[in-house]
């Protein structure tokens, strides 16, 4: 299963950027934008993690210029003691005010003596971001991960609230 999901998630990936080349009016860019946040699950209790925006194409060139892109999260959550830990990849639309996204995800807790044992599932996520416009200050946001009902942890879905306390300006690629 989990090679399964790798597969799916790179052929998107191929196949989303070599669609958005060919149909795109500007020319092409591709940007890198790594980011550090920290914040709080409600219900559960304080997060950590590392986001990665790779945008390629302009779906608006105005000001302020609209991006396409996919995002990928990793977080920890501190769930009563224990450590569950969300990956999740979203197709975003990406500016330097706001992201906004759908995708999906999993999440995985290890358990047991040792923690030998390891329970997963997969979900849903949503993200919606918000920030002036400049990189030194950091996104507001809020995000929502919803595992299927397999995830035997915790019955409701993990609200996120966190902000971005390193995120850095997009390396630009041509």
């Amino acid at each position: 299963m989990n090679k399964c999901l790798w597969i799916i998630i790179a052929l998107t990936f191929f196949w989303y950027s070599s669609v958005s080349q060919i149909f795109q009016y500007t020319k092409p860019t591709l940007y890198i934008s790594p980011t550090i946040t920290l914040g709080y699950t409600f219900g559960c209790g304080w997060n950590y993690g590392f986001d990665l925006t790779v945008g390629f194409n302009r779906i608006m060139p105005t000001v302020p210029e609209i991006n396409s892109a996919l995002n990928m999260q990793i977080f920890f959550i501190n769930y009563q003691g224990q450590l569950h830990r969300i990956i999740d990849f979203n197709l975003v639309a990406d500016s330097k005010m706001a992201q906004f996204g759908l995708g999906i995800g999993r999440i995985w807790k290890r358990w047991g003596y040792k923690n030998v044992n390891k329970d997963a599932a997969l979900g849903y996520s949503f993200i919606f971001n918000l920030s002036a416009n400049d990189y030194r200050i950091p996104f507001f946001a809020a995000k929502i991960f919803v595992p299927s009902p397999r995830w035997s942890w915790s019955a409701l879905p993990y609200y996120f609230s966190y902000y971005t306390f390193w995120r850095r300006e997009p390396l630009v690629i041509h």
